[in-house]
C-alpha cells in the first residue's frame, strides 16, 4: 500500500526523488504523517536496504528469477485452501506444487528454479530405501535443502516468508542450515518494522480525530457567538421606539387627571 502511495505521489510530481513529494501526500494520510514517511524514505539506510530488497527479488537462480502462482492471496490462505480440497493438511511437496505450478499445481512449473528444484528432489528421494508406506507423504528436509541450496535469513525457498526453517525442518535440521543468533535478529527487525507501520497508523487516526474534534469545537463557537448576538439584540432598547414612549406619555397624562379629579372635588 505505501509503495502504491509512493509511486502515484512520485507521478503526480512528475519527479523520481520522493522527497519533491513532501507536500503532495494522498487524500488517506495526512500531511503530517506524509512528511514522517518522507523522512524515513529519503535516508540512506532505508534507501539501500530499499534497493538490495529489489535486487535480492530480481536475481536469478538457475537462469530464472524467483516466481510464484499465489498473486494477492497470502501463502497461508492457499495452504487452508489447500487443506480444504484435500481435506487434510497437505504435505510441504504438494503445497510448494499448488503455489508453483499453472492451473492450481496441475500445469507447468512457473519458472526454471522450481521446476529444478522439484526435479532434483525427487531424484534424491527416489534414491533412498522407502522404509514404510508413509514415506511416500513424508518430507525430506535435508533432500530439500539439497536441491534448492542453503537456506536464506531464516527461510526455505517455495515457501511463505512467514514460515520459517523450524516449521519445515526438525530441530536438528534447522540450526544447521541457520544460525540461531541470525534468526533472531530476523525476527526482531520484521517485528520494529511491524511496530514502526503500528505507531504511524495510530498517530494517523488520532491526528484525524484531533482535527474532527477541532472542527465540532469550531462550529460550536460560531453557534456560540450567533446565539450570543441574537440574546443581546432582543435585549437592546431600540431609540426612538414609538410605542414604548407612547406608553410611557399615556401613563404620565392619566395620574395628571386623576390629581385633577381630586383637587375638584
Amino acid at each position: 500500500m505505501l509503495f502504491r502511495a509512493r509511486e502515484e505521489a512520485k507521478a503526480r510530481c512528475k519527479t523520481e526523488n520522493i522527497v519533491d513529494t513532501v507536500d503532495s501526500p494522498p487524500e488517506w494520510i495526512s500531511a503530517d504523517i506524509w512528511r514522517q514517511l518522507v523522512a524515513i524514505w529519503a535516508k540512506d539506510k532505508w534507501r539501500n536496504k530499499s534497493e538490495k530488497g529489489k535486487v535480492n527479488r530480481g536475481t536469478e537462480f538457475e537462469g530464472s528469477i524467483v516466481r510464484h502462482t499465489v498473486g494477492s492471496i497470502s501463502f497461508l490462505r492457499h495452504e487452508e485452501i489447500l487443506a480444504e480440497d484435500l481435506k487434510k493438511k497437505p504435505t510441504h511437496l504438494k503445497f510448494f506444487d499448488r503455489t508453483h505450478k499453472r492451473f492450481k499445481g496441475k500445469g507447468d512449473f512457473v519458472d526454471k528454479r522450481s521446476r529444478v528444484a522439484h526435479d532434483r528432489y525427487q531424484k534424491a528421494i527416489s534414491q533412498q530405501d522407502s522404509d514404510s508406506s508413509t514415506q511416500q507423504d513424508s518430507f525430506d528436509t535435508d533432500a530439500w535443502c539439497e536441491a534448492t541450496g542453503e537456506s536464506s535469513r531464516g527461510r526455505v525457498y517455495g515457501f511463505s516468508i512467514y514460515k520459517p526453517v523450524s516449521s519445515i525442518m526438525p530441530q536438528h535440521a534447522s540450526q544447521r542450515h541457520i544460525g540461531a543468533s541470525r534468526y533472531c535478529s530476523m525476527i526482531e527487525e520484521e517485528v520494529q518494522r511491524r511496530v514502526e507501520i503500528a505507531c504511524l497508523d495510530l498517530k494517523a487516526t488520532v491526528n484525524a480525530q484531533h482535527e474532527q474534534q477541532d472542527k465540532i469545537m469550531a462550529e460550536l463557537r460560531e453557534m456560540r457567538e450567533l446565539l450570543r448576538q441574537a440574546y443581546e439584540s432582543r435585549a437592546t432598547v431600540p431609540e426612538g421606539d414609538n410605542s414604548l414612549s407612547g406608553w410611557g406619555s399615556n401613563t404620565n397624562g392619566g395620574d395628571q387627571n386623576k390629581r385633577d379629579r381630586g383637587s375638584t372635588h
